[in-house]
């Protein structure tokens, strides 16, 4: 069984998410956001009291909030990064979006391995499903589980809401699009834990979310 924990970190509060198989201990790392020292501490921390055994890293997109913690994170763990081929068009530009907010960023190590629509990744027994929803980010991927009925969806869905899509290479009909089509098709009672703010279910989007009525 797959457990979840989240962490809010750095400026733009992104949730950077701790999947592991409460078996084999084993651990993946979803968009490391973590700022400074004392949040890259926070995340040792918890893997080390849990006592994981950190296998990849994934990116949901490379937006600067969702990779702060990259280059940390592999120096620290020196496992895969791993993400859409399309976030390689946003990656060198991470110094560039973090000035927007008057936020300063080193240049973030490059992808190692690559994921598209229909690949999986496999935590202990349980399996994700890679589903590609460009319109935020030309590369931004979600990360769903059937057998616990839950997705990883970085800044698509929000609740009662979307992805900002007026930013490089946003698109709002992209977006709206990729949702319906691929998100909301699936059972009511899917979780959706989301790239910054509380979670939410597929029902509550359906009869709630203006964009996608």
């Amino acid at each position: 069984m797959i457990q979840i924990q989240v962490f809010p970190f750095n400026p733009v509060q992104v949730n950077t998410y701790v999947l592991w198989d409460s078996e084999t201990k084993d651990c993946i790392l979803i968009d490391p956001g973590c700022w400074n020292t004392e949040e890259e501490q926070i995340l040792v921390s918890f893997i080390e009291k849990e006592q994981l055994n950190v296998t990849k890293i994934v990116l949901t997109h490379a937006h600067f909030d969702h990779v702060a913690g990259v280059n940390f994170a592999l120096k620290q763990w020196k496992v895969p990064l791993i993400g859409h081929k399309e976030t390689n068009l946003l990656m060198p530009r991470i110094p560039e979006m973090a000035g927007w907010f008057n936020l300063h960023m080193e240049p973030v190590s490059p992808l190692t391995n690559y994921v598209k629509e229909g690949d999986t990744l496999t935590l202990g027994t349980s399996t994700f499903v890679i589903i590609h929803v460009p319109g935020h980010s030309p590369g931004s991927i979600v990360l769903y589980c059937e057998q616990q009925d839950f997705m990883i969806g970085g800044d698509v869905l929000f609740k009662g809401n979307i992805g900002h899509t007026e930013v490089p290479y946003g698109n709002l009909n992209t977006l709206v699009d990729g949702i319906k089509k691929k998100l909301l098709i699936k059972p009511d009672a899917t979780i959706v834990y989301t790239g910054h703010g509380p979670s939410t279910t597929i029902a509550y989007e359906k009869k709630n979310n203006s964009y996608v009525l």
